[in-house]
């Protein structure tokens, strides 16, 4: 059997005396040998510094080489900022010490490292679970994340790859070459995952998913309400964009490509300040953060006319901010290609009830035909504009692209064929098109935008 590489668990801990013992077993508990646990106490006062006493043998006797790292306290960054200078392994983790984590959490990642040399790190899902009393309830949250995810970075500072640095476990060698305890901040005091998260994520390292719930995100009935008051809420994720800032500020690429990343972190916090309605006095904040949002919009997408603060508030903060992701990450470039490249775009049924409703979506979008057919048409113009004639399924050439407005089945059903044994060079139904024209309709303006490559995020 080959060696174990050894694997460097920081645990930043403090004032978790009720709930660090479960903590602590479930590292007991993995079907990994080669480990070195770092426990940083930062000026405990509850009892978790005793419990982590108790613990010591225990730990040394499981074979693991323990670290204990007793500190004034300084925050939470400072915690694992001083665990990673004490790392001598192979690999790097964080735990929090009111998490557990499930028995093969080092082993399926470790594992791999140790028989994959091409991959610079790894992740897993996680299941959190909502503790109240003797009640307590699993939700799970998948991720998903592989070789190939293009933009990395940008979908992380988006949010639509998860935060939470405990999925992660990486080779400390890339820790050294991404520079991750160098350019850390260590003087901030909610969370330090920008600084985990960004560097390794902007840096290209070949990454492996595990498609498993290996960490349990654990949330008490002491945390249950979130945020007390929606001060609080600016306060934190205000700090979270800080390090975001700072640790973006600090990576090995260009300038333009930093402007981007500001941008969509700028972005991605305002938007996350609208989604706590259910703090008392959030409804007081919707109409600035709303004009916040449409000046930040309107700074790096210009689109013409304006958003407008009345705009965003009408079609809702979430919907607009789904938009955003897709207008930076280029969802549809694709698509929007093939729509480009095509000669004509026919929209056929454009007289039906779903032409006349998803015509006026789409116009003025590089979703909108060129050329409308209809059974009923009698070679006039419709809407005045775009040329409405009588389908000549003949004509079609690979040049051509259809979309078909019609979504009865049984029209479908007699149009399949005959639209599969022509030339067309595609064809696309409202199943293939559904997202985008539900964009269109809010705000068909970003639908033909794109980032302003030129413009400061700051």
């Amino acid at each position: 059997m080959n060696e174990q590489g050894k694997v460097s668990m920081v645990v930043p801990c403090y004032n978790k005396k009720d709930y660090i013992g479960a903590m602590l077993e479930s590292v007991l508990a993995q079907v990994w040998d080669n480990i070195e646990l770092i426990l940083v106490n930062d000026g405990s006062t509850d009892g978790t510094r005793e419990i982590i006493s108790a613990y010591e043998p225990k730990l040394k006797a499981r074979g693991y080489d323990l670290i204990i790292v007793d500190q004034e306290n300084q925050g939470c960054c400072a915690a694992v900022y001083n665990g990673m200078l004490r790392i001598t392994g192979d690999y790097f983790c964080l735990v929090d010490c009111d998490d557990e984590i499930m028995p093969e959490y080092v082993s399926r990642m470790a594992g791999w490292l140790d028989e994959n040399d091409e991959y610079e790190w790894a992740a897993c899902h996680f299941k959190r679970v909502v503790k109240n009393g003797d009640e307590q309830k699993t939700e799970h949250f998948p991720v998903s994340i592989s070789p190939e995810t293009p933009k990395m970075l940008e979908n992380w500072l988006l949010w639509r790859i998860t935060a939470m640095v405990w999925i992660y476990m990486m080779r400390v060698s890339y820790v050294k070459k991404c520079k991750l305890i160098e350019n850390f901040c260590s003087d901030r005091h909610v969370t330090y995952e920008p600084c985990i998260v960004i560097p390794p994520a902007a840096s290209g390292g070949r990454i492996k998913f595990f498609d498993e719930p290996l960490y349990v995100y654990n949330k008490y009935a002491s945390d249950l309400s979130g945020f007390p008051t929606f001060d609080k809420m600016l306060d934190y994720y205000s700090e979270y964009l800080y390090l975001s800032q700072w640790a973006i500020n600090r990576l090995d690429t260009t300038a333009e490509a930093k402007k981007r990343y500001l941008a969509e972190a700028m972005i991605t916090f305002n938007f996350r300040y609208t989604a706590y309605n259910d703090i008392p006095d959030s409804i007081s904040y919707r109409l600035p953060l709303a004009e916040k949002i449409a000046s930040v919009i309107d700074d790096n997408f210009s689109p013409q006319p304006r958003i407008q603060a009345c705009d965003i508030l009408a079609v809702g903060f979430s919907p607009l901010y789904e938009i955003i992701k897709d207008v930076f990450l280029d969802s549809d470039s694709e698509l929007r290609d093939r729509f480009t490249r095509a000669k004509r775009i026919i929209g056929y049924g454009a007289l039906g009830k779903f032409g006349q409703k998803d015509l006026p979506l789409i116009k003025d979008t590089w979703l909108c035909p060129t050329v409308l057919w209809d059974n009923e048409a009698d070679e006039c113009e419709f809407p005045c504009v775009i040329p409405l004639r009588k389908p000549d399924f003949d004509s079609l050439s690979p040049d051509d692209l259809v979309i078909v407005f019609p979504r009865s089945e049984r029209v479908l059903t007699e149009l399949r064929p005959l639209l599969k044994n022509t030339k067309a060079g595609a064809v696309l139904y409202h199943s293939d098109l559904s997202t985008l024209y539900w964009k269109a309709s809010l705000f068909p303006k970003l639908l033909n935008c794109k980032y302003n490559n030129h413009v400061s995020a700051n």
